[in-house]
């Protein structure tokens, strides 16, 4: 592994596809490993579909995507 993110999100659904892109475009561009961790802080928007749907239309790249789903809002990252 060359590399980990940490994406926090809450309530993103206007802004978590292009963070996703952009993460794969440097990891493809600069051929490196990673590990990008997302922390969703119980989003009450689409933020999770978009990044599940995200996460199964980029299965080529070598980036491993993990999603972890706060039950509640504790305003953690």
């Amino acid at each position: 592994m060359d590399i980990t993110f940490f994406v926090p999100t809450l309530n993103e659904e206007s802004h978590i596809v292009t963070v996703m892109k952009k993460i794969n475009i440097v990891c493809v561009t600069k051929k490196l490993e990673a590990e990008v961790i997302i922390i969703d802080d119980n989003s009450k928007d689409s933020t999770l579909e978009l990044i599940e749907d995200f996460i199964d239309c980029n299965t080529f790249s070598k980036i491993s995507w993990k999603i972890v789903r706060n039950g509640k809002r504790q305003g953690l990252g």
